[in-house]
C-alpha cells in the first residue's frame, strides 16, 4: 500500500420519470462510497458467489424491478 487515502465514488440509477405511458412508478439511485484504503474485495467476491448459488451470473439491474416488468 502507498499510503494514499483515495475515495471512490460510483453512483447509478434505473428508472424514467418521463411523462408517457411507460414511466417508471419508481426511480432509484444508488451510491458507493469506498476509501482505497479499506478493500472491499471481500465483500465483491461474497456477492458474486451468493449471486452464482442463486443462478445469476449476469448483471445486476433494477430497471425490470423498478418498472415492475420482472420479478
Amino acid at each position: 500500500m502507498n499510503g494514499n487515502n483515495i475515495l471512490h465514488i460510483y453512483i447509478d440509477e434505473s428508472g424514467d420519470f418521463g411523462f408517457s405511458d411507460g414511466s417508471s412508478l419508481l426511480y432509484v439511485v444508488s451510491f458507493v462510497f469506498y476509501n482505497d484504503i479499506n478493500s472491499i474485495d471481500k465483500d465483491v467476491s461474497f456477492l458474486n458467489k451468493r449471486l452464482l448459488e442463486l443462478g445469476h451470473n449476469g448483471m445486476v439491474h433494477t430497471a425490470l424491478l423498478v418498472s415492475r416488468k420482472n420479478e
